[in-house]
């Protein structure tokens, strides 16, 4: 500002000195309008930081009073568990009295306490995968139990015992057997013959009465099995060879 720009208020009150009442307030009325010049065309209000602005606008009512014009800054409002409080010393403080700030995760081997800030993750054990499907966190059990803990096991494919023996079997359903070798008692039919009718052919045989005293298999057979040559209407020649004895 210049001295030529200042009201001349000369030395002592009423010396003549001064300025003329009309040019102090033409010089009062220059400093307004700088005033207004520089307030009502180039002030303005900008956002400081990486944050979110709190400033929207500069509101001008287009006359040439710029003490009418207004600046809109944004409100603020309290969400979830949020509070917003008006101190005495101009400021408002923002608190979250019931945030989350810790979670216990408890396992069948110990705890752990997740903090604000950071993250746990979900891992599957043995047999165990973990995915994510929409909002839920799926665990899948791949793990193939033990026979032991099956109480209706059904085979997907041919079952490979890799040479080793099935014991301790209380009974086996079957619709069909190939080849191989069948051990211990077989209830049902082996080439459509029943066991039972073949069992017969090796148990309780009666031969009846026979001379003790045979020496050969083939004496044993003479006197042990009974020939049934039928009934002889007519005779005829029959030649009955029972080999030595």
């Amino acid at each position: 500002m210049s001295s030529h720009d200042l009201i001349n208020i000369g030395n002592i009150a009423n010396d003549g000195t001064g300025d003329e009442l009309r040019v102090a307030f033409r010089k009062i009325n220059q400093k307004f309008n700088d005033v207004d010049f520089r307030i009502g065309d180039t002030f303005d209000v900008v956002n400081g930081g990486s944050g979110e602005g709190l400033f929207v606008e500069r509101i001008e009512d287009g006359d040439s009073d710029s003490s009418n014009n207004d600046v809109l800054f944004k409100s603020l409002l309290a969400g979830d568990n949020v509070t917003l409080i008006a101190t005495g010393n101009n400021e408002i403080r923002i608190s979250a009295p019931t945030a989350l700030t810790t979670t216990d995760f408890v396992t069948d081997s110990g705890t752990y306490t997740l903090t604000t800030g950071n993250n746990v993750r979900l891992l599957g054990g043995d047999g165990i995968t973990t995915s994510v499907v929409g909002n839920d966190i799926v665990l899948t059990n791949d793990f193939v139990s033990e026979l032991v803990e099956d109480t209706s096991p059904t085979l997907g494919g041919q079952l490979d015992a890799d040479g080793n023996s099935i014991i301790g079997v209380n009974s086996v359903t079957a619709t069909d057997f190939i080849g191989g070798t069948f051990r211990g008692k077989l209830i049902g039919t082996v080439e459509n013959a029943s066991t039972t009718d073949i069992n017969n052919f090796f148990t309780d045989l009666d031969f009846g009465d026979f001379n003790q005293n045979v020496t050969s298999f083939y004496e044993y057979l003479i006197e042990a099995v009974g020939v049934d040559l039928g009934t002889i209407s007519s005779p005829i020649n029959i030649n009955l060879d029972q080999g030595l004895v």
